[in-house]
């Protein structure tokens, strides 16, 4: 059975309005999903192949979930706040119920039958009354799919769902546990150079003074130096010698520390500033009123427990080692990045580097 979902004017679609931004039927009969999300880890890449399955009547082992990528994919923004599912997913669900709804119809042209009479087995189109059928691949042969994504279009109801709730291998997980998946910092291209930048204590802080001489030293060490004000970085063809020198560099600058973020006695820095206490209920919900005074220890207690508990400043950054790789050849600068958000960062480059 098929029901209709009514929905509002969709961001993602908005956007990207026909169904050929989203999905693309292959000469060798698969379908590559294209997502402005990025999968990093959470496997959103397996849920929208499912949800991509199971409106189009198709395997999920035929669909493939490419990384994003700029020019080629939508611009979803940012891969964050658990946005994906409510984003991607139900803009590729209403852009394949579109695209089976559309093939269907190019089907019953065909096969000579009522679209509502035909059945979809793995994008095979049949009609039951002669037997006669059809693949989606065949009937793009001469057309395409650069048709207007239907918000209003028929999807499956739950009753008849046969993907979604079964359980499927994670797109891309063979070749983790093969060891064939290649990571930004596995990629070798030739005549690359490793770079590493030189951190400052904290963001604000700015370069006072730098030894000249160790620039000039590294030089003739075959490493290169880059210097934007208080941004400083090296780049040299071995890896180990980039982080040497780096770690050299930073011994070599006086840095303006300024008024920012304390980098010595951070706790005493924390306790000084402004600040709201309120007490907190069982479960760890804080409660808009004053805080009680403590209580007298009983008359009866003999020890006394004395403690003092410290959390430093906390940064919403990469957990693990950080990645990326630039390649620019016949003014294109093409770049390989980890990020949660590839468009706003190819503007954010583009910006600073002055390109189109």
């Amino acid at each position: 059975m098929i029901g209709t979902l009514k929905l509002s004017v969709h961001p993602s679609i908005a956007a990207h309005p026909n169904v050929d931004q989203w999905l693309e039927f292959t000469a060798d009969e698969r379908i590559v999903v294209h997502t402005g999300k990025v999968d990093i880890g959470q496997r959103i890449s397996t849920a929208l192949a499912i949800i991509a399955a199971e409106e189009l009547d198709v395997d999920y082992h035929r669909i493939d979930v490419n990384r994003t990528q700029t020019g080629l994919d939508p611009d979803e923004g940012f891969t964050a706040g658990s946005m994906s599912m409510q984003h991607s997913g139900s803009a590729i669900r209403l852009a394949s119920a579109t695209a089976r709804r559309y093939l269907i119809d190019l089907a019953a042209d065909v096969l000579g039958d009522a679209p509502g009479a035909l059945v979809v087995d793995d994008g095979i189109v049949r009609s039951p009354a002669t037997g006669a059928q059809v693949s989606y691949w065949s009937l793009l042969s001469e057309t395409s799919l650069s048709v207007r994504i239907d918000e209003t279009a028929p999807l499956k109801r739950p009753a008849d769902y046969g993907w979604i709730g079964k359980a499927v291998t994670p797109k891309g997980l063979a070749d983790i546990v093969h060891g064939k998946t290649v990571f930004v910092h596995d990629l070798q291209l030739p005549q690359m150079l490793h770079g590493r930048v030189v951190r400052p204590p904290h963001c604000a802080a700015r370069i006072d003074t730098l030894d000249s001489t160790v620039i000039e030293y590294l030089k003739h060490s075959g490493v290169v130096t880059v210097r934007d004000g208080s941004f400083l970085a090296v780049a040299a063809a071995d890896e180990y010698r980039a982080a040497k020198a780096a770690a050299r560099l930073s011994s070599a600058i006086q840095w303006d520390l300024g008024s920012g973020i304390p980098t010595k006695d951070v706790f005493s820095a924390l306790r000084s500033n402004p600040k709201v206490s309120l007490p907190v209920a069982e479960g760890g919900v804080p409660i808009e009123q004053p805080v009680s005074p403590l209580t007298e220890p009983p008359e009866e207690a003999v020890i006394t427990l004395n403690s003092i508990l410290e959390k430093p400043y906390l940064m919403h950054g990469s957990i693990g080692p950080s990645a990326a790789c630039a390649v620019y050849e016949n003014d294109l600068l093409t770049i390989y990045t980890h990020s949660q958000g590839v468009y706003p960062l190819r503007g954010a480059i583009a910006e600073a580097l002055h390109m189109p």
